[in-house]
């Protein structure tokens, strides 16, 4: 019995290292952990999707190689997982509605009721662009925030 017991302990050991989830690159953002709802993609770059509903936000990673823009990336979220978007096409991609989980915003409703596009390439700055996110090349490190109900930038979800 000790012989099996010695034989089968080193293989469930060895499988447990081999399912153990691959570190991912940990985004940051104002010194803090940004918690990364899912990431989906494959690829040498990495860039981040907050969207924030007012009452939460949340932040999705999105992996990539050659040319992406802003649309391919949160396209690609809702298509990898549970992020839906609904889209309207004026010659370039609109994003008019996004659900996740409980939260959900669409449309026009008057005021600042509409989803509102911001930019951040530097780690500083919130840029509200003058394009929209089928015109936005993103670049490894990018962050793409969206956020409904208000013209502030969106609220990145950090660990404490």
């Amino acid at each position: 019995m000790k012989s099996i017991v010695r034989s089968v302990v080193p293989i469930l050991m060895m499988s447990a290292l081999m399912l153990a989830p691959i570190a991912a690159h940990a985004f940051q953002y104002g010194g803090n952990d940004v918690i990364v709802e899912y990431t989906t993609g494959v690829g040498a770059n990495e860039a981040l999707c907050v969207v924030d509903f007012g009452s939460n936000s949340y932040a999705f990673g999105y992996k990539w190689d050659g040319a992406a823009y802003g649309y391919d990336m949160i396209q690609a979220i809702a298509d990898g997982g549970a992020l839906d978007i609904i889209v309207q096409f004026y010659g370039t991609p609109y994003v008019d509605g996004i659900s996740y989980g409980t939260d959900s915003r669409s449309g026009y409703d008057g005021g600042e009721n509409w989803w509102h596009y911001w930019t951040n390439d530097t780690g500083g700055a919130w840029v509200s662009p003058d394009y929209g996110a089928g015109d936005r090349l993103l670049a490894n490190g990018s962050i793409d925030g969206w956020g409904y109900g208000f013209a502030t930038a969106p609220n990145v979800p950090t660990v404490p």
